[in-house]
């Protein structure tokens, strides 16, 4: 036998060893791993489903009987997740389970996925929203991914890291959250605050976007679910309004005639070096009382009370608080995000605390136009057009 053929036969048997190990692992471990997780569907879906799952070894997918939440949009069925209780696993009984759905989705490529289950033909992409920066940065993030996900056959997740399910109610996806298991696509935005019309054509994986999302024209076609997932708990909203109470004498000024303006105020963190290096700068008080005037002349036939929210109330009770202002005591951030949210308009000062508190007002709203410091390391990532609305007037 000559050292070429020799070669030759070994290439042939480890090429034959190979296929058989392949047949023998999808054969065995596949079919042991769909029946391990054939049982799970049915613990954490036995309060809404039916406890039988069929299986099809042949073409390696799971089939559980349960019944799918439809949304109908322009003549469209599109499946929905199914809503069900989470049962509890231990830690190590979990991360073995998210291990063997994660080998799944390799032989089955669709039907399966960690924490949740959807159904789909092809199976739905989870967009994972992951943690950047405090709660108005985060609700940009959670809004512009439901924007970018709708049309493109995508489940928005959370990061387990985001604070967002402890302010606000999030509707369906209370039961939608990240817990590993999948590699992800991940995908930079260009600009921190500017639309790019290219994050509504992702790669049909699942995806991690990394960035800030900034621009309202994210999400703007789907406002109204947005709107509906920043709904505060009761019990925000009760602090909210004992906090009105408190501020606002309705004997004196009748709901009617009355127009409430919250007023946001951001000055503490805006002081740092840092920030200032940044870009950040303070609202003025000149700015401020611009924009009470304008509200007063936008408002001729309503009397105006002034509700003010702040991190630096002291400044605010100087300069700000009067016969018509009202500065209210300190709060959570969501007590005052929703105290503002509350109002009927909304004067901002900078950050997109006040942004949100503005957008979910939903009235008339001034913003400052002197932010970000011009030539900036912000500046350069600053799209005014993008960022504000076009209904919105800024002031200096």
């Amino acid at each position: 036998m000559t050292p070429r053929s020799f070669t030759r036969n070994r290439v042939c048997i480890a090429a034959i060893l190979i296929f058989v190990s392949t047949w023998i692992f999808r054969t065995f471990f596949a079919s042991e791993n769909m029946t391990l997780v054939a049982s799970i569907c049915n613990e954490r879906f036995k309060r809404y489903s039916d406890p039988t799952v069929s299986l099809d070894l042949q073409t390696r997918t799971i089939r559980p009987n349960i019944k799918l939440l439809y949304e109908h949009e322009e003549n469209s069925v599109k499946p929905n997740v199914a809503r069900a209780s989470t049962c509890s696993f231990s830690d190590e009984t979990e991360s073995k389970i998210l291990y063997k759905v994660a080998e799944l989705n390799k032989l089955c490529g669709k039907a399966i996925l960690p924490s949740g289950l959807y159904l789909g033909h092809p199976r739905l992409k989870f967009l994972l929203v992951a943690p950047r920066g405090r709660l108005g940065n985060q609700m940009f993030l959670l809004a512009s991914s439901l924007g970018i996900s709708s049309g493109q056959n995508m489940a928005v997740c959370l990061s387990p890291e985001l604070t967002l399910p402890a302010h606000f109610r999030l509707r369906e996806m209370e039961n939608i959250n990240w817990t590993g298991g999948l590699s992800l696509l991940k995908v930079a935005e260009r600009s921190y605050a500017a639309f790019d019309r290219c994050l509504f054509k992702l790669p049909p994986s699942d995806t991690r976007l990394d960035g800030y999302l900034q621009s309202y024209k994210y999400f703007h076609h789907t406002r109204d679910r947005v709107r509906d997932y920043f709904t505060f708990h009761d019990a925000t909203l009760n602090s909210a309004s004992k906090i009105l109470d408190t501020l606002w004498d309705r004997e004196s000024y009748p709901r009617n005639i009355t127009a409430l303006v919250g007023v946001h105020v951001r000055r503490k963190d805006m002081k740092s070096k840092i920030n200032k290096a940044l870009g950040h700068v303070l609202a003025t008080r000149t700015y401020l009382f611009k924009a009470f005037h304008w509200m007063m002349d936008e408002l001729p036939k309503k009397r105006v009370v002034f509700v003010v929210v702040s991190d630096d109330i002291a400044w605010c009770e100087r300069f700000l608080s009067g016969r018509y202002a009202r500065v209210a005591p300190p709060a959570s951030a969501e007590t005052h995000l929703a105290l503002l949210a509350s109002c009927d308009h909304v004067i901002m000062s900078v950050g997109t605390f006040g942004w949100w508190g503005a957008w979910l007002a939903g009235g008339k709203v001034v913003y400052y136009k002197n932010y970000p410091a011009p030539n900036s390391p912000l500046a350069k990532g600053f799209n005014r057009s993008d960022f504000f609305l076009p209904s919105w007037v800024g002031l200096s």
